[in-house]
């Protein structure tokens, strides 16, 4: 668990950033298997990718952007507000996974 591991870290940085990428690379694979079902010639394939991966970090960036100042007051007003703002965001990743993994089957 992440919040298990992350007061025996020095670095959570470092931690983040792995469970980040784990994250992303089980997101990028399930895109790709989605694409090649599709049968996409190679150009339309690296399109279809870079459009996608454009589309999914300006959506990300526009999230940071407009929960940014208010994450911030948050945690000056509460220190602990993000371990909460954290658990909650997994929740609902753990909550769609399920939703989508186990009904169109």
């Amino acid at each position: 668990c992440y919040f298990a591991l992350l007061p025996r870290m020095t670095n959570p940085y470092r931690l983040r950033a792995v469970i980040a990428f784990g994250f992303g690379l089980f997101h990028g694979f399930g895109f790709a298997g989605v694409l090649a079902e599709m049968d996409l010639s190679a150009a339309h394939m690296a399109t279809a990718l870079f459009g996608f991966n454009i589309g999914v970090e300006s959506g990300q960036l526009l999230v940071i952007a407009l929960l940014w100042p208010l994450l911030r007051r948050l945690r000056r007003q509460h220190q602990a507000t993000g371990d909460y703002v954290a658990a909650v965001v997994a929740g609902l990743g753990m909550y769609w996974f399920v939703l989508r993994a186990f009904t169109y089957v």
